[in-house]
């Protein structure tokens, strides 16, 4: 990436295949923070990218589905649909997180339907 991005705070330095600097820069999404994996991104405030979740937020069950109303009713099935968390991102994913019969599961809405 050579061209500056909007939005940025800072600029690192490319690095070639053997770690040398490149000496070109590249700019750095404010919105991504300290990425430290590519393939789990976070932002600043240590929130899953494009979930929008923290860690203790989703469960290690977790059922998916494309369709948010589906979620939803499904969700509205575990042990006490009022105190489950629920979170919308703003990239159109919806989590609900809860139990059923006491286990931990979440319920994850990708935005994907036909």
């Amino acid at each position: 990436i050579k061209k500056k991005m909007e939005g940025s705070t800072k600029e690192k330095k490319l690095k070639g295949v053997n770690g040398e600097e490149k000496g070109e820069k590249y700019a750095v999404p404010q919105s991504l923070g300290q990425m430290v994996d590519a393939n789990f991104p976070k932002d600043e405030e240590d929130r899953v990218y494009h979930l929008g979740v923290k860690r203790g937020q989703v469960c290690n069950r977790i059922i998916t589905v494309g369709d948010a109303v589906r979620a939803s009713m499904i969700a509205d099935l575990l042990d006490n649909p009022k105190k489950n968390f629920i979170f919308a991102s703003p990239r159109g994913f919806v989590t609900h997180t809860g139990t059923k019969n006491g286990v931990p599961i979440t319920i994850i809405a990708t935005g994907m339907v036909n």
